[in-house]
């Protein structure tokens, strides 16, 4: 799976966030974590989230460590502390050979095209 697929991803949700003020992408997020394993974006450009070692999807559970622990609460603080150098590494890990961020690498999942 490309890595234009991802950054797009990325950017809808900006776009979705900001548009619902957080709140509309947050409970839409809950939803979409348990029935797709993805972020809105992700569901809206036919992604999913799924186990690198076993190809499982993760579950809400793990979703939630993924996306708000890992992702908003673990990168979000080394962020702020580096001056946003790692939310730019994160960003540009995706076009790299495995195709994962730093949240992926550290979750121990990978983004795939649903149904491939």
């Amino acid at each position: 799976m490309g890595a234009g697929a991802r950054f797009g991803a990325y950017l809808l949700n900006l776009l979705l966030a900001v548009v619902t003020l957080g709140i509309g992408w947050l409970a839409w997020a809950m939803v979409t974590w348990s029935t797709d394993s993805a972020n809105p974006g992700q569901k809206l450009l036919g992604l999913s989230i799924v186990k690198k070692d076993t190809g499982a999807r993760l579950t809400w559970g793990e979703m939630f460590v993924r996306n708000f622990l890992l992702g908003g609460m673990v990168l979000g603080f080394l962020s702020t502390i580096t001056l946003s150098i790692v939310a730019w590494i994160n960003l540009f890990k995706i076009f790299g050979s495995e195709k994962q961020n730093l949240v992926d690498s550290m979750a121990g999942s990978v983004v795939v095209k649903r149904g491939a």
